[in-house]
Parts: C-alpha cells; sequence; structure tokens
C-alpha cells in the first residue's frame, strides 16, 4: 500500500465519494465502488505489478486495470470515509461526481454501511419533467422509503461479513496513513456493474498460500490453514460465493 499527499489546490466539493462494493465475498481488504462501471482498492506493490506487466493474451481474462487515484481518509461523527480525488485516469468520474453533489448517492462510513433493498421498486416514481427534478424524485423516493432500506448486517440482505471487512480495512488505512490521510489506490473494472443479481465467486488455488517473500510468522499460519482445509488435499478452497 502506497501513501500519498493531498494537492492543497484541490476544493473538498470535487471530491467523489466511495461506496463499498456490496458483492465482495471475500479478500482482506474492501473493494470499493467509484462509479457504476469502475471500483478500487488500497494499492499492493505485487497485485499493480501484476496488472501493470499483464500479456495481451491475459488481458482479455481479467478485470481492465485503469490506472491509480488517491482517496482521502474522512473522520466524522458516524465514523470513517473514503473519497477519491479526481484525475485523468478516471472513466467516467465527471458524471459520477454530478451525482453525489446533488446528493443522489448514498455517503457510506465505517460505522453506516447500507444499501437499498429490492422493496423499493414497488414505489414508482413520476418521470422527472425537467433535469433538476430527476435528482430530487430519487431523492423524495428514499425518504419515503426509509423503512426498506437495510443494514448490511441484516441476514436477508448480503453477508454481514462485509461489514466487517470495511470496518477494518477504514481502521487499517488511518493506522497507516500520514497527517495528510491520503492512500493510494488502483481501479478496476466493475465486472458486476450489468448485473442485478450477480453470482460471485471466490476460490483460493494452489496448495501453497503465501509467497517467497512471506515472513515465517506467515509462512506458518497459511501452512496451517492449508492443512486444515481443502488447500492441502485438493489444491483449492472456496472463500466465498453468493
Amino acid at each position: 500500500m502506497t501513501l500519498g499527499t493531498m494537492n492543497h489546490d484541490t476544493n473538498k466539493e470535487d471530491l467523489i465519494q466511495l461506496e463499498p462494493l456490496v458483492h465482495q465475498v471475500g479478500g482482506h481488504s474492501s473493494m470499493f465502488v467509484l462509479d457504476d462501471t469502475t471500483l478500487c482498492k488500497p494499492l499492493i506493490g505485487r497485485e499493480y505489478r501484476f496488472y501493470r506487466t499483464l500479456p495481451p493474451e491475459v488481458k482479455k481474462y481479467t478485470p481492465q486495470f485503469h490506472g491509480t487515484l488517491q482517496v482521502v481518509l474522512q473522520e466524522a461523527g458516524d465514523g470513517l470515509s473514503l473519497a477519491a480525488l479526481p484525475n485523468e485516469q478516471m472513466p467516467s468520474a465527471r458524471s459520477n461526481q454530478a451525482a453525489l453533489k446533488q446528493g443522489c448517492l448514498r455517503r457510506i462510513s465505517s460505522s453506516s454501511v447500507e444499501l437499498e433493498s429490492d422493496e423499493e421498486d414497488e414505489h414508482p416514481v413520476t418521470p422527472p419533467t425537467s433535469p433538476n427534478s430527476a435528482c430530487s424524485a430519487a431523492t423524495n423516493t428514499r425518504t419515503s422509503a426509509d423503512e426498506n432500506i437495510s443494514s448490511l448486517t441484516h441476514p436477508d440482505t448480503h453477508n454481514p461479513w462485509l461489514q466487517q471487512c470495511h470496518q477494518t480495512t477504514l481502521h487499517k488505512l488511518k493506522q497507516k496513513s500520514d497527517s495528510s490521510n491520503v492512500v493510494e489506490c488502483i481501479m478496476l473494472e466493475n465486472l458486476t456493474f450489468k448485473f442485478r443479481y450477480p453470482c460471485v465467486l471466490d476460490l483460493k488455488m494452489g496448495t501453497r498460500q503465501y509467497g517467497d517473500d512471506a515472513p515465517e510468522s506467515k509462512r506458518k499460519s497459511q501452512t496451517a490453514k492449508a492443512a486444515n482445509t481443502t488447500t492441502i488435499t485438493l489444491g483449492v478452497r472456496l472463500v466465498g460465493m453468493q
């Protein structure tokens, strides 16, 4: 993970609030939604080099890599949140930013991870008569359907593990960040954006779950975990699915 420095010329109104990816089923850190088609996650050197050096023959089997961006950790009374600093590599940052300025997208913090339930579709919305009324209609629908908004900790919505992963990621980033609270992230294609109910599977492949440069403590812990799962017997382990 790389820490950066915030450009003091950046206007706070230009920051793009990030949401956690509700379809994540595994991993050590949260993935965040930048816009409909783009995700971001804290930069790890080895993963960054992987996407930068992929041969063309392999790229068609992986999410498209969109480069890097800086995100700012923000503290508020209800916890921590992340906001992206706009840059030229963002695929469609400006369209997402305009919606956020008008309050059309929910802002997420470490103590509040929420999503709209499917029941909201039962509340019809009158087609807007002007461009400015589109956001207003969406906001009014949310206000009138507050009872249909469910926390990720609700067993009927999404895996409660996601809430814990999201909180842990934000607090780890806070501990490792400097006074600027700026963290470097990578941007990846969101492969789930076309689907309302995407099927997601996270597998650990291979019989060894640590890298050549792993410290002895990690080697021991990963070896013990492999011995107690199907990693050692089948060479594959199911981490999560939906």
